[in-house]
């Protein structure tokens, strides 16, 4: 944002710019501290300052404010209106679905990466499915079919427990080695909760105080 010292690197632009939806009213004389503590989370970390380095952080910015995040929020609102849910994470790809020009630290699953185990669909390039690949498939469409049969995303290779009562929401990660893990975007939503603090919920873009009359017909 102009004029503030965290955002004068042309480094980290990308992010800098893209926290136009944080608005002053909100925040008054806290927005500089706002914006600091978002891009000391996302950029300044221990590692080299690289060009593949910036837009891996912008990547995880805008996936934690438009996806992320959000997704956590309804999971949690959800459980504690008492439903069952199950949570995944799918992070596995094949390496034949990226171009060798592409930096290794910019590879991921993308959207749509789950089509060539759900549909034999290969929207970003063919690959064998071998016996690896076949336990991802087995896990996706075992677990999906029997979950809208059953309520219970029962598969042969893993068990698949719900997200329970922690705070720190259990999960299936989704690989050759199907397993649980706890800790459902942890970091982030913690980073993101803690603005709340501040009188503003930046990924509902609804505030968590009474705000002016001036403030609210803005809305």
């Amino acid at each position: 944002m102009p004029g503030n010292p965290q955002c004068n690197n042309i480094s980290i632009i990308l992010i800098c710019a893209n926290l136009h939806f944080i608005r002053r009213e909100f925040f008054t004389d806290k927005l500089d501290e706002v914006i600091n503590k978002i891009v000391a989370y996302y950029v300044d970390r221990d590692e080299e300052n690289t060009h593949d380095f910036y837009l891996d952080r912008y990547t995880e910015f805008l996936s934690d404010v438009m996806f992320n995040v959000p997704a956590v929020d309804g999971i949690l609102g959800r459980r504690d209106k008492g439903w069952n849910l199950y949570a995944y994470s799918f992070n596995h790809y094949n390496e034949a679905i990226w171009s060798e020009d592409i930096p290794k630290r910019m590879r991921g699953s993308t959207h749509i990466n789950e089509y060539p185990y759900m549909f034999d669909m290969f929207p970003f390039g063919q690959y064998e499915i071998d016996e690896k690949e076949q336990i991802v498939a087995d896990v996706i469409q075992q677990s999906f079919i029997n979950f809208v049969k059953t309520g219970v995303p029962l598969n042969q290779h893993a068990v698949w427990q719900n997200i329970g009562t922690s705070t720190a929401p259990r999960h299936l990660a989704i690989s050759p080695i199907p397993h649980m893990e706890d800790g459902f975007f942890n970091e982030s939503t913690t980073l993101w909760h803690q603005i709340r603090e501040y009188g503003f919920d930046l990924i509902t873009q609804y505030p968590t105080r009474e705000v002016s009359r001036i403030h609210s017909n803005e809305l």
